[in-house]
């Protein structure tokens, strides 16, 4: 990822603060992102956690190797995708595939082929109280969690794979 105002990262500092209010605080927010083409961005929410106080709870990471990304896909449970006018978000996708449950704002492209509550869970745009929302459904019920991710999973494989795209032009 790349630190734009688009991405809407402090939604998610505002979630993570929403949840850990309400009890939930074995959790840990990673945000990926090259810092360097919006630094007063990557420095708005850099200071927003810090003045929140959730330090011990948000990690910074300015940008992972490609190796790096699929063991941190592999290792995270749940995947926020907060993004808003983005055109399409290929992360939500590469997330799916490793099995992350997603969390996707109704606001990127990518929310128009996924479906609610079967493969992901939309949300609407700007909104940290429903992101916050999404994350404590999926972290207090870990068969629906499981199941969305094994739903995340297939879909990405049945229908965004070169073989199915493959297949699609020659029909």
């Amino acid at each position: 990822s790349i630190f734009f105002p688009h991405r809407r990262f402090e939604d998610l500092v505002d979630a993570i603060e929403i949840l850990i209010k309400k009890g939930h605080t074995n959790i840990h927010l990673t945000i990926n992102g090259l810092n360097d083409r919006s630094y007063d961005y990557y420095l708005f929410i850099r200071d927003r956690i810090i003045k929140k106080n959730l330090l011990s709870y948000i990690t910074i990471i300015n940008g992972l190797s490609e190796p790096e990304l699929k063991k941190r896909y592999a290792e995270s449970d749940i995947f926020v995708f907060p993004n808003n006018n983005q055109t399409w978000g290929l992360a939500v996708f590469e997330a799916m595939l490793a099995g992350c449950a997603c969390v996707v704002s109704k606001g990127s492209g990518a929310h128009e082929v996924l479906t609610d509550k079967e493969n992901t869970l939309l949300v609407d745009p700007k909104s940290p109280e429903k992101i916050a929302s999404a994350i404590a459904l999926l972290i207090e019920n870990p068969l629906e969690m499981e199941r969305i991710s094994k739903n995340g999973v297939m879909f990405v494989k049945n229908n965004l794979s070169w073989d199915a795209y493959t297949r699609q032009m020659l029909e």
